[in-house]
């Protein structure tokens, strides 16, 4: 019976034969292949050739020879015909056997101690973020930020270690944080594995087909009833943060523009805020209208204002970059919950739909890009056309009675 040790002996020395079994290794010659017969207790016997590697002769118990290279291709052990005997000479039996040879060792992954190291994540995502995401991105802090919170612990791991089982399970662990906090980390992974296939470090990724969480769409926006507290609680809050919540609010801009909103994109006379590409969602030039309520705001940081941008942070030089505190402050005390700085720009859009504001003038108020953008508001204008439709219907059934 074949030990462990016998069975793995012969699948990595194919010449090696193990105590108390026959495996033949002899000198294979022309005179030999003639005089050869085949086994009368089996089907066939292989014979080993003592000078060259892998090349055997497989004798059939019919007395059928047949020229076998045998040995190891990728890892997994292959037994490939030559070619009948005497249909091709013994010389030209090797010398195909010599071009297996070389062919399986050019196809042979490297020996571990032979290949060479593959990137760290960090190192990949070191590229990516000089060469692409800080070279082409306006969201380039995002990615910095996302990459250092969610993916920085493993920043060490090469990428040929990482399993797609791995991915899952880091995404899972995330997810009970928040959906967030997950996508974050798939996308960062995402742009480490396309760089390193675009760049030929490694061949496949296992982040390919795992998929980002969804999001459910946000509808969030501040009701009539709320408006007044909200109002009243920002007059609680330190001044220069009360003035760019109130633009926000009063403009729609998204948080970031509003943050880094600056002197030179500023029209006082015309009223207008030009906010250049390179800002801008959509990567066009936006105007947006100012309404006298933010002129008026704006006339007044502008009479003491020493600085380039409208709002700067704790030095001059920089904008503001944080009003964490301040909108947590704030909302405790309006006692309103669940509303992001972003559900303002949500407010501005609905109260103008309930005003009766066409959908396309409003796409335009808030620089939207497409219409669809804007498509979301519709079911609010049904409600608005409904009243009004309500309205009419009341007035002239008082005009003309009852009608039943």
């Amino acid at each position: 019976m074949l030990t462990v040790v016998d069975v793995a002996l012969r699948f990595l020395v194919p010449n090696w034969c193990p105590v108390g079994i026959q495996m033949p290794v002899i000198n294979i010659t022309a005179k030999w292949l003639q005089s050869v017969k085949g086994p009368v207790d089996k089907f066939r016997e292989d014979y080993y050739d003592d000078k060259q590697t892998h090349f055997c002769v497989s004798v059939k118990r019919s007395g059928k020879k047949v020229f076998f290279w045998s040995g190891r291709i990728n890892g997994k052990r292959t037994r490939l015909k030559i070619a009948d005997w005497p249909s091709i000479a013994l010389d030209k039996a090797r010398d195909l056997a010599r071009e297996i040879e070389l062919n399986s060792i050019k196809n042979q992954p490297a020996r571990v101690k032979d290949r060479p190291q593959s990137k760290t994540i960090g190192e990949v995502w070191q590229w990516y973020f000089e060469h692409e995401s800080k070279a082409k991105k306006r969201t380039w802090k995002n990615d910095e930020s996302n990459y250092r919170l969610y993916l920085a612990p493993w920043a060490d791991r090469r990428i040929s270690a990482v399993s797609r089982n791995e991915v899952i399970e880091r995404k899972g662990q995330l997810l009970l944080q928040s959906k967030g906090a997950a996508n974050a980390f798939i996308e960062c992974l995402k742009a480490v594995y396309r760089t390193a296939i675009n760049n030929e470090w490694c061949e496949k990724s296992p982040v390919a087909n795992v998929a980002m969480e969804s999001y459910d769409s946000r509808e969030r926006f501040l009701q009539p009833e709320e408006m007044a507290r909200f109002m009243a609680a920002l007059e609680q809050i330190k001044p220069a943060i009360k003035s760019l919540i109130l633009v926000g609010l009063f403009t729609g801009a998204r948080r970031t523009n509003v943050c880094e909103m600056r002197w030179d994109q500023i029209n006082l006379d015309a009223a207008t805020w030009t906010i250049p590409k390179s800002k801008f969602k959509t990567n066009k030039t936006t105007v947006l209208v100012l309404a006298p309520e933010v002129v008026s705001i704006l006339r007044t940081r502008a009479s003491f204002s020493a600085s380039e941008w409208v709002f700067p942070g704790r030095t001059t030089a920089r904008p503001i970059q944080n009003i964490k505190r301040q909108w947590k402050r704030l909302l405790e005390a309006a006692k309103i919950d669940d509303l992001e700085f972003h559900d303002l720009r949500r407010t501005l859009a609905s109260w103008q739909v309930n005003a009766g504001v066409p959908l396309e003038i409003i796409g335009k108020s808030l620089g939207h890009g497409k219409s669809e953008s804007t498509e979301v508001y519709a079911r609010l204008q049904l409600s608005t056309i409904r009243k009004a439709v309500e309205s009419v219907v009341k007035a002239m059934t008082r005009a003309s009675g009852d009608v039943s």
